[in-house]
């Protein structure tokens, strides 16, 4: 009996130690195999992670996703009637074939207002053979009762789109400058990004580059790689002309990347393009190039003041003095552009009827928007 006892504990120690291993054994497989689905978890992860994230940087569609977007319209919204835009590139392409004229808003403003308008209706109502876009940087645009579509049926021309500014910088000198957001704190975060994009739309398609605040005249589709001069010292990057791929924007782009400045305003596009300009046509004096030799240089021409820039900056007042039109009307006879200088312009309304120059100039140029102004609003505002 006392031996079966002993036998008895054996066999419980010993079936217990046996368990014991095999708990043991059991616990360490059990860490080991957590271990391993651990390590593929997060493996899986960052392939996860990765695999977004390539898809976050060549998305291409329009969303309020990217970075520089949710910048700019953080504070915008949408009414229930907002259209929403082609992204460029993706949906629309323009022809490198054709003559293409770009405006840009990157203020993400949905409701570009009567100014904007009418500029836009200038370039499209002279040029009937170029294709008119104006760019912007929202998503969507606000119908703004009726007008845009009025002058999207008046002019077949007209395109309104949305760009994707990752594409848009892809592959040029700005890259840089555009992915490090030096931009985006500068003092004058959407005039930066504007002139680098401005750049870069005449780089990928060639044509025409205008600001909001111009008015086109006449037609300028005849006109090849151009600036304007808007005095002796410089150019401006206001309007100008550059066929696809032109050595003279990438220049300007690479000077860009450089010496970008947010601090000041003309200094990553007046200041630029003039001291690029200034080299290539190895000048020092615009007034003197244009006299001399008709403003030639290697592969542009620096057109006078006269084209571009017939009322200086100086005088710009000149251009919303009521009962002054008349007068000035005479200074654009050799013009194709009349710029409004809207940096110093932008609080300044003009009344309708009351003989300022830009009230006259639109009755011509921008005759929709014109119609609208006088049926609703009775005031210019200026485009920002």
């Amino acid at each position: 009996m006392y031996q079966y006892m002993r036998g008895r504990e054996h066999l419980v120690s010993l079936c217990m130690r046996n368990a014991a291993r095999r708990s043991l054994s059991f616990l360490v497989l059990l860490l080991i195999m957590t271990m391993l689905m651990c390590a593929n978890y997060k493996t899986s992860l960052q392939e996860n992670a990765t695999a977004t994230s390539g898809i976050i940087v060549q998305a291409d569609d329009g969303s309020d996703s990217t970075w520089w977007r949710r910048y700019f319209c953080r504070k915008v919204s949408y009414g229930k009637d907002a259209i929403s835009l082609p992204v460029l590139h993706r949906d629309v392409e323009p022809s490198a074939e054709d003559t293409n004229i770009f405006m840009l808003e990157m203020s993400c403003n949905p409701r570009p207002l009567y100014r904007s308008w009418c500029g836009l209706e200038s370039w499209a109502l002279q040029n009937r053979r170029s294709a008119v876009w104006l760019v912007m940087l929202g998503t969507a645009v606000d119908p703004t009762g009726g007008l845009l579509l009025a002058l999207e049926h008046a002019y077949p021309n007209l395109h309104v789109v949305t760009v994707d500014l990752e594409w848009l910088f892809r592959d040029l000198p700005t890259k840089t400058l555009f992915s490090s957001g030096q931009w985006a704190d500068s003092s004058w975060p959407a005039k930066s990004l504007s002139n680098m994009a401005r750049l870069a739309l005449v780089w990928h398609y060639g044509g025409f580059y205008a600001d909001f605040d111009t008015v086109c005249l006449r037609q300028t589709e005849h006109l090849r790689n151009v600036v304007g001069s808007q005095s002796a010292n410089y150019v401006n990057n206001a309007i100008f002309h550059f066929d696809r791929h032109h050595p003279f924007v990438h220049q300007n782009m690479e000077r860009q990347n450089i010496s970008f400045n947010g601090a000041l305003l003309n200094v990553n596009g007046v200041n630029i393009m003039s001291s690029t300009a200034k080299m290539a046509c190895n000048t020092t004096n615009f007034d003197e190039l244009v006299a001399q030799s008709r403003g030639k240089c290697r592969s542009f021409t620096v057109l006078p003041q006269s084209a571009f820039y017939p009322v200086s900056w100086e005088n710009w007042k000149d251009i919303f003095r009521l009962g002054a039109g008349p007068d000035l009307m005479k200074k654009l006879n050799s013009s194709f552009v009349l710029h409004a200088w809207n940096v110093f312009s932008a609080p300044y309304p003009v009344r309708v009827g009351r003989g300022a120059l830009y009230d006259l100039v639109s009755s011509a140029y921008c005759p929709i928007t014109k119609r609208r102004v006088v049926d609703e609003e009775r005031v210019w505002y200026s485009p920002y």
